[in-house]
């Protein structure tokens, strides 16, 4: 969908002579803001927890399957349901807390919103700044795979945004602690 509205943007830059275009690189900024490192530390450690946690409600799950295969021959039809009624019931609870921990509005979904949207928020209002004062019409994102092809570095206008983000306030990561977004 965004390359979509990428290329509807392109294909509407090239009727409309005389407007200017520029490109940012969001990874290599976002990798400069300590906010958005340090969120992104956070973030994976949630996730690598709550992946641990479902993980070890599957290995139960193996574990119960491989003991009930063990007793199969010694178990009555009633022991052999009510074993693997069990089963089900372990595995209904591992895909409730997946889906808790990592589905579509997950705890991981929002915990991603509530400390990377606010950071990219100030990114965008920096890009909005940055294009309103110099005239551009259009401003690419390179770092997302959005079929640009070429980009001319004079054009680019990451480090601007830096420096506005530092203008307004935002928290910048030292060199070398960056999110390994350095510029060559």
């Amino acid at each position: 969908m965004r390359n979509l509205i990428i290329l509807i943007a392109f294909v509407s830059s090239l009727t409309a002579i005389g407007q200017r275009t520029a490109f940012v690189d969001t990874d290599y900024i976002l990798g400069q803001v300590k906010e958005y490192t340090d969120a992104q530390i956070e973030i994976d450690n949630l996730s690598e927890k709550w992946r641990k946690e479902v993980e070890e409600k599957y290995k139960i799950i193996a574990d119960k399957r491989a003991e009930l295969q063990q007793d199969l021959l010694l178990l009555t039809p009633a022991d052999k349901e009510k074993r693997e009624n069990e089963i089900k019931s372990i595995e209904n609870k591992a895909m409730e807390l997946q889906t808790k921990y990592f589905g579509v509005n997950g705890e991981l979904f929002a915990k991603r919103k509530e400390l990377i949207e606010p950071i990219t928020n100030k990114l965008f209002d920096a890009v909005q700044k940055i294009a309103s004062e110099k005239k551009y019409g259009f401003v690419f994102d390179k770092s997302n795979q959005t079929n640009l092809i070429f980009a001319d570095e004079k054009f680019d206008l990451s480090n601007a945004v830096i420096v506005e983000l530092k203008r307004m306030g935002v928290d910048m990561a030292k060199p070398g602690e960056g999110g390994g977004n350095e510029r060559k």
